[in-house]
């Protein structure tokens, strides 16, 4: 906080077309978790939850200067199998014929499992980018980092968000004990796992609309090979039952 106790100040200088908006920002101390344990993720449920139950105290009349998910926008040209990427000099297909059709079915799925989600309820500000890369721990407490992406949505965005990154023979267990520690703080909705397993599939989506602005196609890492290996998962999404 200034001395007069404001977050936010603008500063408007000589030269400048418009005032500045400036805010200090204290160093938060922590480090990245390679290889979570149960522990960890029981620590970060917990804070979600609080996350969330703070974004339930503002109202809805708020003017909050933040947008709300648009999946709708997002998923349309995946179902209508447009695949338009940045990347220089790539002149290969994007996605093979049949990979093309597994994301435009899966995104056609999508947008009507979506649409069902109320945002009556466990609906607000959400964090909107909540994988492990944006969690420091320090003292075994989480903090989470990189709120630039916050918008209106369901919560179980985030939780799914979370979820979808973890791998391997202890992922049931990682999961297990994110959602111990999530309704340790919160009671989840009753149609958690639903909601959670459309916006896991969305989330391919979203990595994959934003590998398609890379101006490489190897920005960070191989964009056409996780094309294709999200091609794989959302096969299984839509082979699973709704």
């Amino acid at each position: 906080l200034t001395p007069d106790g404001r977050h936010l100040v603008e500063v408007a200088l000589p030269g400048l077309p418009a005032p500045r908006r400036c805010a200090l920002f204290p160093w938060l101390r922590g480090e990245l978790i390679d290889a979570p344990r149960p522990e960890h993720l029981h620590a970060l449920g917990v804070v979600t939850a609080a996350l969330h139950n703070h974004a339930d105290t503002y109202g809805r009349d708020e003017q909050i200067d933040r947008p709300t998910a648009d999946w709708e926008a997002l998923l349309a040209p995946f179902a209508r199998g447009e695949f338009v990427a940045a990347w220089e000099s790539y002149t290969e297909p994007v996605v093979t014929d049949a990979e093309r059709l597994v994301y435009a079915e899966a995104a056609a799925r999508l947008e009507e499992n979506i649409r069902g989600i109320p945002t009556d309820r466990d609906y607000g500000l959400i964090h909107a980018d909540l994988h492990l890369g944006n969690v420091l721990y320090h003292d075994g407490e989480p903090r989470p980092i990189d709120f630039d992406d916050c918008h209106f949505a369901p919560y179980m965005t985030d939780v799914a968000t979370t979820l979808w990154q973890l791998h391997g023979d202890n992922q049931v267990a990682l999961r297990a004990a994110y959602m111990e520690g999530y309704e340790t703080t919160r009671p989840a909705p009753d149609d958690w796992e639903r909601q959670v397993a459309a916006f896991m599939a969305a989330r391919y989506f979203s990595m994959m609309d934003w590998m398609l602005g890379w101006r490489r196609e190897d920005h960070m890492g191989s964009a056409s090979q996780a094309m294709s290996d999200s091609a794989r998962k959302l096969r299984a999404y839509l082979d699973s039952p709704d």
